[in-house]
């Protein structure tokens, strides 16, 4: 419990920080989240169609829009962002202030049908709060949901796996993408962040602790799958692919798991969610979506929408990383190329150390990262006429990519040995320097604009600025940054199952990853007994 609480706490506070740097509806369709979640405050899980004479704006009319009764601070939060959004260069400064109306009005959201849990953690600050306020509030619940599965697969990897780089697997996994959404009104952070709890969880499980699983670690799995399910219209379908992915890497392991009888009675609670997430999706109908994006012709073809997105494959990679705002501050390249370095190395060392089972369950999920999200925007795009596909959308089944990779790492046979601790060490440094970069770009976007002067300390007229003095988040930020860097190096250095942490598991393997216990042997080759 300490590690969860420690992680959970360093990520809370990194979520808050970009929290405060973002302005209220500053996020990719926020405002339309704070409409849903004050409705599911009050009961009002669904709503009503909304009819052709609606005053929601036209490209977001379709069967998606919703009708519902909200306090009317919530109901005018939609032009919060709208002088600037889709415009980098123009500050927030032109933003007008948050609503304070409580007098209950009717208004239209555009993910009105979208299951209801999320919102129902998010949205209860908007029954007395009826301002700025409220929603900040939301975003600090938020905050809390997102970090508490991002610290609970951080604790996982340290207490319960016997790959030291599973660590690193999870850090790269969250990238600042998802610390971003983690920290607004937009249930995509939760989905992610509970994605990389049941990867992280689940495969400690399969792989490490398959004869005798800790109980906590089944709760922790089970629990994760349980909230995944019910957070967003495509949460079973990644649940349902990380399933096969474990089941893949390791059946023997899953056949020992299913036998005792904590791991039965917590497979049919996920199999009671997933049947209560599916039926929920089909009668509201909760994967329909509006035109929002690009526009296609009568007479697209699905080679037509393959095409695209073949074609925005280097943005769609950019919004894993960091595609911040409204889709219109992505974040630096040599933070892409740096974090994209990283996961293709854990991936590279994956390959040459890994069982072949387990490699081929790495690339089965790679192209199932590709096929299966274009497969997905191939459908709604010709059913609309439309291509609204973004990268967070798949997220919870990217972040598999790393997190198999460190997992699987030196399962069999290994090349030149690379220390652990110096490839996680590595790793937090990317992963600190990335975040508190992108952070700054962010905050910077907002004050002076995506051309303005980079000493956003002096202000102009024209600037705006965060609820905090612009020095006191930086500085914030940095520290936070700095401890999320020593939280992982630490938690590899001290972690309790530190002495039976995987040097290598093949019977004549030369070990890639450095003992746990700090020294550095003369030959890593272990050869095998006998004549």
């Amino acid at each position: 419990m300490a590690w969860w609480a420690a992680s959970t706490m360093v990520l809370f506070a990194l979520m808050v920080t970009w929290s405060l740097a973002t302005p209220l509806g500053a996020a990719s369709d926020e405002p339309t989240h704070f409409i849903k979640a004050a409705a599911v405050a009050r009961g009002e899980f669904l709503g009503q169609p909304a009819t052709p004479g609606s005053s929601a704006d036209a490209r977001h009319q379709g069967r998606a829009v919703m009708t519902v009764l909200v306090p009317g601070a919530f109901a005018a939060d939609s032009s919060l962002a709208h002088c600037y959004r889709h415009r980098p260069t123009r500050t927030a400064a032109c933003a007008p202030p948050p609503g304070s109306s409580g007098r209950i009005v009717s208004t239209t959201t555009y993910v009105g049908r979208y299951p209801p849990l999320y919102y129902a953690i998010v949205g209860t600050p908007s029954l007395v709060w009826h301002s700025g306020a409220g929603i900040r509030l939301m975003r600090v619940l938020s905050c809390l949901a997102s970090s508490l599965f991002l610290g609970l697969a951080f604790a996982c990897a340290a207490l319960w796996s016997k790959s030291r780089i599973l660590i690193a697997g999870v850090a790269l996994a969250a990238t600042p993408m998802v610390i971003f959404l983690g920290s607004v009104v937009n249930p995509s952070g939760l989905e992610i962040a509970t994605a990389i709890a049941v990867w992280t969880t689940g495969l400690a499980l399969v792989l490490d602790r398959s004869s005798d699983p800790p109980p906590l670690l089944l709760v922790a799995f089970f629990g994760s799958s349980c909230v995944l399910e019910l957070i967003r219209g495509l949460s079973p379908l990644w649940l349902a692919l990380i399933l096969v992915a474990l089941v893949c890497l390791e059946p023997a392991g899953c056949r020992r798991l299913i036998r005792l009888r904590p791991v039965k009675i917590g497979a049919a609670v996920v199999v009671a969610g997933g049947v209560l997430a599916t039926l929920y999706i089909v009668l509201a109908q909760a994967t329909a979506i509006t035109a929002s994006g690009i526009p296609l012709s009568a007479n697209a073809t699905a080679m037509t929408v393959a095409n695209l997105y073949v074609g925005r494959a280097s943005f769609y990679v950019t919004q894993i990383v960091g595609v911040f705002g409204w889709l219109d501050n992505p974040a630096p390249l040599l933070v892409v190329l740096a974090i994209g370095a990283g996961i293709v190395g854990l991936a590279w060392l994956a390959f040459a150390t890994a069982t072949r089972r387990h490699s081929a369950v790495l690339v089965g999920v790679l192209i199932a990262s590709v096929f299966v999200p274009m497969a997905i925007d191939i459908k709604n795009a010709l059913q609309i006429h439309n291509d609204v596909w973004q990268s967070r959308y798949a997220m919870p089944l990217y972040v598999g990519v790393p997190l198999i990779a460190a997992a699987i790492a030196g399962r069999s046979r290994a090349i030149k040995p690379i220390p652990a601790r110096r490839l996680i060490m590595a790793v937090a440094v990317v992963v600190a320097v990335s975040q508190f970069v992108c952070f700054f770009m962010a905050l910077r976007r907002y004050v002076v604009g995506v051309k303005g002067t980079f000493n956003i300390f002096v202000h102009a007229p024209g600037d705006w600025s965060p609820p905090l003095p612009t020095v006191v988040c930086m500085v914030a930020a940095a520290v936070i940054a700095a401890i999320y860097g020593c939280m992982i190096t630490g938690f590899d250095r001290h972690g309790p199952n530190g002495g039976d942490r995987m040097e290598s598991t093949g019977p004549a393997a030369e070990a890639i990853l450095e003992p746990a216990d700090g020294r550095s042997p003369d030959r890593h080759l272990t050869q095998p007994s006998g004549p």
